[in-house]
């Protein structure tokens, strides 16, 4: 397949927004759509600085909308916020966000953690067991967002880790281990 052919199968444009300090974002999407070829990913980063979140129950969201902005110019199909922070402030903060990106670009927005809720239930899923980087304080308050959001959580691990830039640095086969660990509940 030449240049041109590659470019014509291009039918679809995802615009992927993501904290700064995150590493493994464009790799894991790049990796899930090898397997749509379709699909193209585009991508923009939101400034997330440091181990303390200056705004822990919100989101701070003007960076957010000036990378969506910024990926509008591209006419992507939809915007994706690809953080995982509306499974600790909860949902609603996820709606909002979305919500305000499409009222400011025109584009159909969601989130990774929208896209999480939406597919176990139209799978029926709502015993599930959780693994996070989290420290101990992040990592309860993901649990109780679920729980509050209706899932039963019926196993937990996580690896202590208290920024976005040490959340990459975990060694895939430490989340390996957290994961079959928690899989001993029999989630569904």
């Amino acid at each position: 397949m030449n240049a041109a052919q590659w470019y014509q199968g291009h039918r679809h444009f995802v615009g992927t927004i993501t904290p700064s300090g995150n590493t493994v974002v464009e790799r894991i999407t790049l990796g899930v759509l090898r397997e749509l070829p379709q699909v193209s990913a585009h991508f923009s980063r939101t400034p997330v600085f440091g181990t303390r979140d200056p705004s822990p129950d919100v989101y701070a969201s003007e960076g957010q909308l000036a990378a969506a902005q910024l990926l509008a110019h591209a006419r992507p199909d939809v915007l994706v916020w690809n953080g995982s922070k509306g499974g600790t402030i909860g949902f609603a903060h996820d709606r909002a966000l979305a919500a305000a990106i499409e009222a400011q670009t025109g584009i159909r927005a969601t989130t990774s953690m929208l896209g999480f809720d939406q597919l176990l239930k139209a799978r029926g899923v709502q015993r599930i067991a959780l693994v996070t980087p989290y420290a101990d304080a992040g990592h309860t308050k993901t649990v109780g967002c679920l729980v509050g959001e209706g899932y039963e959580v019926v196993a937990d691990g996580h690896a202590g880790l208290a920024d976005n830039l040490s959340y990459a640095s975990l060694p895939l086969d430490d989340i390996a281990a957290m994961a079959r660990a928690v899989a001993t509940a029999r989630p569904q």
